[in-house]
Formats: C-alpha cells, structure tokens, sequence
C-alpha cells in the first residue's frame, strides 16, 4: 500500500511535460525551446499546395517528416509559438507554427520577423533565419 502511494506521489509531483502537448513535444524534437504561446487560430489547408507560402509551409512540413496534403480543403487549428531561440544573422524573433489535426501535428515551419524572403524554414534550420 505504501509503495503504491508513493507512486502516485511521484507522478503527481512531476512537471508537467512538453509530451502532453503535440506541438511543444514536436519542437523539443527538433530542439527549440518554447517562450511562449502567441497564438492559435483556425486555419483551412488549401485544395492545392502551391503558390507562396502555401508551398513553402507544405516544403518545411515535409522536410520535418509531416505532410499537409492529406488534410487539403479541411480546417486544422495553428498554434503559434515564440521561440526562446534568436536569428543566426539578425538576433531576430523567430516562431514555429504548427498545424494540429485531432490532436496530431500533421504540419510546421518557422518564421521570423528578420528582413529575408521567404522568412519560413523547416524546424531543421538551426541557423534561420539566414539568407536561403
């Protein structure tokens, strides 16, 4: 009996982790550190990926091993996130947004508020927001 009230104590009294949320456990992923939360809204994924920046935002998804066709003409919800990390070149702000699906990240990329274009990369360039 002890032993199991010393386990729910121990449970009780861990932090509660960036795994319970999708968006924060896929960023620690790829090793960025969430500031804060800036925003979340609804978003309708295209019928079509192409164009600017749909195209951009499908490109970095995927370079981060997810994919936003399958959810093409359907509303997900995008969580935004200020990033703890600074710009390699500018010191600028850079955020991660994620696109959410029944509780399931199904797309995300990075973009900065530094003067370049595009300004959105894949949660794999450490060093954004150099010039691309």
């Amino acid at each position: 009996m002890k032993a199991a009230f010393f386990l729910i104590f121990v449970l009780l009294s861990l932090p509660a982790s960036s795994q319970e949320d999708p968006c924060k456990a896929l960023l620690a992923k790829w090793d960025w550190d969430v500031e804060s939360e800036t925003g979340s809204a609804p978003y309708e994924v295209p019928m079509k990926l192409i164009g600017i920046p749909d195209l951009h935002y499908q490109k970095a998804s995927m370079d981060a091993g997810l994919d936003l066709s399958p959810f093409c003409g359907q509303k997900v919800q995008l969580r935004s996130f200020l990033l703890k990390e600074r710009g390699a070149e500018h010191g600028a702000k850079i955020f991660a947004h994620v696109a959410v699906k029944d509780g399931r990240a199904i797309g995300a990329w990075l973009s900065t508020d530094a003067p370049i274009a595009p300004g959105i990369a894949s949660l794999k360039s450490k060093d954004f927001p150099k010039h691309l």
